[in-house]
């Protein structure tokens, strides 16, 4: 219901309802073709007895239920030119010159699945990428993690310079002015430049999937800062982590500095910033998880203050599948908790 409501304003109660007689089909046809998915890479020999039928049913469903969406939205528009405040992401992909029904509903259907109850849609990718093959974890892990780990890094520095945090609760301060407000509205999200500086270079310094994504080469690609040439065909991998540490692309790489995300002049080149990879291929997610970030961030900062409980120098880079902050000397964890996460202190803000 919030995916559909927000992304797609579409009114479907029905799939919150308690009343199984009265469920809407939609998230057990998604339901079901994961399920599906899953056993066709197990039973593929075996996929036209048992695997191809319910799997065809189910993503039969998903694609009318999301053309029909489509085609309300066509005898219904918003506003139909993907540039007002109230647009969601359907009247966005509708605006797109020579977008066809096809490719608006495939990115739909993308959306509505990358958002489907992650419990159950952890369990059945994670099992999928243990017996068959380990990517899926990666992109999985990517989904559920990033933003918490992501923020975990932004409270360590903000810990170490303080100047910054103060720079952003004056920015928090001038937005939301009711004393009361615990929580920001959607125009002050939008509004807070300096607040999303401080995400964004969080996410360069930090990136939850430091290792990033495989790209394949379409052409022949001549590279004269190596003298390389990359042949057709080849994969190749690109790590954000790399990238967002280079002094070629970023001055003062290593360096913690949100202002670099407000110069108007001095931009980095869009290939630069690699967090949610970058071109046609990039994060669906990415503008869903920056509004989500900056709301916890906007909510986090009103009410507490939070503290390091150990030394900036203990917290090192833990680079696994998921790059997480970690501290592996810290006293205060449990006997048998892992060294990971970021300790702190949180007060309540006076």
């Amino acid at each position: 219901d919030v995916i559909l409501r927000c992304a797609f304003g579409a009114e479907v109660g029905k799939i919150q309802s308690a009343d199984a007689s009265n469920k809407h089909p939609l998230p057990l046809a998604i339901t079901v073709s994961l399920e599906e998915c899953y056993r066709n890479l197990i039973l593929y020999p075996l996929r036209a007895f048992h695997v191809a039928k319910p799997l065809r049913k189910a993503t039969q469903f998903i694609h009318e239920f999301c053309l029909e969406l489509v085609n309300e939205r066509r005898a219904n528009p918003k506003s139909g030119d993907g540039d007002d405040d109230d647009d969601d992401l359907l009247d966005i992909l509708m605006s797109i010159p020579g977008a066809t029904d096809d490719y608006i509903v495939g990115e739909v259907v993308t959306f509505l699945i990358a958002g489907h109850d992650t419990v159950n849609l952890t369990f059945l990718l994670l099992m999928a990428a243990i017996l068959v093959f380990i990517a899926i974890c990666f992109y999985l892990l990517v989904l559920i993690y990033q933003t918490s780990h992501t923020l975990s890094f932004m409270f360590y520095e903000l810990c170490k310079q303080p100047e910054i945090k103060e720079k952003m609760l004056a920015e928090l301060d001038t937005k939301m002015t009711d004393a009361h407000q615990t929580i920001p509205a959607f125009k002050d999200i939008a509004a807070v430049s300096y607040i999303r500086a401080v995400w964004k270079e969080t996410l360069r310094l930090h990136p939850a999937a430091a290792t990033g994504t495989m790209r394949i080469a379409t052409e022949d690609i001549y590279l004269p800062a190596s003298k390389l040439t990359v042949e057709k065909g080849t994969e190749l991998l690109v790590p954000p982590f790399v990238v967002g540490h280079s002094e070629d692309l970023w001055p003062e790489a290593h360096s913690f500095k949100p202002e670099r995300f407000l110069n108007p002049t001095a931009r980095p080149h869009p290939y630069a910033f690699q967090t949610f990879s970058a071109g046609h291929r990039n994060c669906i997610g990415q503008f869903f998880a920056t509004h989500e970030a900056v709301t916890i961030i906007m909510s986090t900062l009103r009410q507490f203050d939070i503290e390091l409980a150990c030394r900036p120098e203990e917290v090192t880079q833990f680079h696994a599948t998921i790059m997480r902050p970690r501290v592996p000397n810290y006293a205060g964890r449990g006997k048998d908790g892992p060294p990971m996460g970021l300790p702190v202190r949180v007060k309540k803000r006076l």
